[in-house]
């Protein structure tokens, strides 16, 4: 199961990497909307930046660190690991299915 699991995984990844040579020319027009967008909000990033490290103090301690102790990506690895594993142990084919797509 494991193997078949991990050729799925890399099946998964490969789709992903090759579906932009299959777009249609809507779906390029929005890739190209979303580049702008994200051009444009980049552009006033210095002053949002600036703004937020200027009122940290003013933020509890222990809301400045949530995202970085609950936001890591070890922790995504190390829940999504666990729940495959969990389903490898059980056999459960919907579990393995589930994080095999979260992987890819």
């Amino acid at each position: 199961m494991f193997t078949s699991d991990v050729g799925n995984i890399f099946k998964g990844v490969g789709y992903s990497y090759a579906r932009p040579f299959h777009w249609q020319v809507q779906q390029w027009a929005q890739f190209g909307a979303v580049i702008g967008g994200t051009g444009l909000v980049y552009l006033s990033d210095d002053d949002t930046s600036r703004f937020i490290r200027n009122n940290r103090e003013g933020v509890p301690k222990f809301l400045r660190d949530y995202g970085e102790i609950y936001g890591s990506p070890e922790n995504n690895y190390i829940a999504t690991s666990g729940v495959y594993f969990a389903g490898l142990i059980t056999k459960n084919e919907k579990l393995r299915r589930t994080e095999v797509l979260l992987i890819s």
